[in-house]
């Protein structure tokens, strides 16, 4: 991805790690080793793995900004999303450790939080329902949309004096 990025801008300036599925929901005791794996490898060794191969690639270039997804669920204890929430955590761990690492570099790595968002991987048929269960202050999910345009905003200069951040865009519910 990189290698064509570069190829065919001569640089790469922006990434937006944006890779995610969710686990089964169970608690802790009854997640399996096979999902715990599996979810890491998806929803942090990705990431990790993305963030090693852009970086050195900005650093040659004078500097860039990354931006991963991480998840409300990371912030903030959820029962029987304890697999999904510990790599979620995680990221936004990774996005703090880069940010003091690469910041010396003109690198800025910051991370979106997103809850619910209505997307084809939405797991609940009623989104509006969901958002009145989660006690949502804007009383409805969020869309694909503002994600995108938080992380345009992260990329931006507008930006340019913001890292190591995790912004929650979850429509108040981490109020």
């Amino acid at each position: 991805m990189i290698e064509a990025a570069v190829s065919q801008f001569g640089r790469l300036d922006h990434a937006f790690n944006n890779a995610g599925i969710g686990a089964p929901q169970l608690t802790v005791a009854d997640q399996t080793v096979e999902i715990w794996q599996r979810i890491f490898e998806v929803d942090l060794l990705s990431v990790g793995l993305c963030m090693k191969h852009q970086i050195p690639v900005m650093k040659q270039f004078g500097g860039g900004s990354i931006v991963n997804t991480s998840s409300n669920a990371g912030l903030r204890g959820m029962a029987n999303l304890g697999v999904y929430s510990a790599m979620k955590a995680g990221i936004t761990g990774i996005t703090r450790v880069a940010a003091v690492e690469y910041g010396p570099d003109n690198i800025r790595v910051n991370a979106i939080a997103p809850g619910l968002i209505n997307t084809a991987a939405s797991v609940a048929a009623d989104l509006d329902k969901w958002a009145a269960l989660l006690n949502i202050p804007l009383g409805r999910p969020g869309q694909p949309q503002e994600i995108g345009e938080v992380a345009a905003f992260l990329c931006s200069d507008a930006a340019s004096f913001l890292t190591g951040q995790t912004l929650s865009v979850d429509g108040g519910q981490t109020a």
